[in-house]
């Protein structure tokens, strides 16, 4: 593999492991928004309940928070198609960096590994990302009917 693309992956689980933090401290957020919006489960010491405009307001924020994760994932998911094409094309070619004393089932295997791997992260990262927005859904649909109230 050229030294761009092992660049190129490096980048990538750099960014993974950005956003997948990112959506992390999102999804927190909605889960605060979700927790204030529950009469029962206000602090019964707190001096004043969080306003609704307040709540709002801090839904708005985290709706652009999403949105800026969403087009990381995408760019995120393109970088990923890239590798794993230039992996595939390595496998077939069977060259790649492969030191001569490396048996080619050996190299292949890791190639394979490699595609998997770069697969599977992108997979649980969009499935955390499809959690956060249907939730951030949930919480947005509730402010709204509060709203018209």
């Amino acid at each position: 593999m050229s030294g761009n693309a092992l660049e190129t992956r490096r980048q990538l689980r750099i960014d993974l492991k950005e956003v997948g933090d990112d959506l992390r401290v999102a999804k927190n957020s909605i889960w605060d928004i979700k927790i204030a919006l529950l009469p029962r489960a206000r602090d019964p010491e707190s001096t004043a309940p969080p306003t609704l405009s307040g709540l709002v307001a801090e839904a708005l924020r985290v709706e652009g928070e999403l949105d800026t994760l969403k087009n990381m994932y995408r760019s995120i998911e393109n970088n990923t198609a890239d590798i794993i094409s230039v992996l595939e094309a390595e496998k077939e070619m069977g060259r790649g960096n492969r030191p001569w004393w490396v048996p080619m089932s050996c190299w292949d295997s890791e190639l394979e590994r490699d595609i998997t791997i770069h697969s599977r992260e992108v997979e649980k990262l969009k499935k955390k990302l499809d959690e956060a927005v249907f939730l951030w859904y949930i919480i947005s649909h509730d402010l709204r009917l509060r709203d018209r109230s």
